[in-house]
């Protein structure tokens, strides 16, 4: 069991086991999900902007501005 100790200001340090396990990287995200009376590590290696255009509306992709529409690619 690997524990850490809560800081002044609320901060934890997550032991570098951990880290390597979930790899976890500095400046990543994490969140934390709260299930009963225990409280789960989640990294979150992805974000809204890795998902944008990936959803249909109104029967057509939304696309990035740098992303060429279909009928541009020849």
């Amino acid at each position: 069991m690997n524990t850490a100790k809560v800081g002044r200001r609320g901060q934890l340090m997550l032991p570098k086991e951990i880290r390597e396990a979930l790899d976890i990287e500095e400046g990543q995200r994490v969140a934390f999900v709260k299930r009963g009376g225990a409280i789960s590590l989640l990294p979150l290696n992805e974000s809204l902007s890795d998902h944008y255009g990936s959803i249909e509306v109104g029967g057509r992709k939304i696309l990035m501005p740098s992303e060429p529409a279909e009928s541009d690619v020849r």
